[in-house]
């Protein structure tokens, strides 16, 4: 027991970030596989539905770096906004588009396999990294405004 640590929850988050966002690149392995083969093999519309759906992923790995690096921030501050903008719920229903792109039109499966398999990845996206934080960490205060506050404190640093 003397080398239990108390629980800090501010003490790694930087490390658990960087470690979260890796995940999603692995979906664009197989895809890159898939863009190169397509390729060499000179097979132009397999070509094009395989970048299409890179494209398409490397959007969702791009949002979500962007969603966590706003939810850090968010988390790290005393005093903030919530974001503005909803990266990871953006990446989230990409997704779920990008996954149904794949399965069903390049993949040529089902429609309803598609479908399956985008709500299965979008349920499972929230279930890991979650949805952007909605609601402020500063409220108003009396007469004056958490906008004014918070310039207030940026100011001062």
């Amino acid at each position: 027991m003397a080398l239990a640590k108390r629980y800090n929850p501010n003490m790694n988050v930087g490390g658990v970030k960087a470690k979260k966002g890796i995940l999603l690149y692995f979906f664009l392995a197989p895809l890159f596989l898939s863009v190169v083969l397509a390729l060499l093999a000179r097979d132009i519309p397999a070509f094009g539905l395989n970048l299409t759906a890179f494209m398409l992923f490397y959007a969702v790995v791009k949002l979500n770096t962007w969603g966590l690096a706003n939810e850090f921030k968010y988390h790290k501050e005393k005093f903030t906004k919530a974001p503005t903008k909803p990266y990871k719920t953006m990446s989230a229903i990409l997704l779920g588009i990008a996954t149904f792109f794949s399965a069903s039109v390049a993949g040529g499966e089902s429609f309803l396999t598609g479908i399956f398999l985008s709500a299965i990845a979008v349920v499972g996206y929230i279930l890991y990294y979650g949805l952007d934080p909605r609601t402020d960490k500063l409220e108003n205060i009396g007469d004056v405004s958490a906008e004014l506050v918070l310039k207030t404190l940026t100011d001062a640093k």
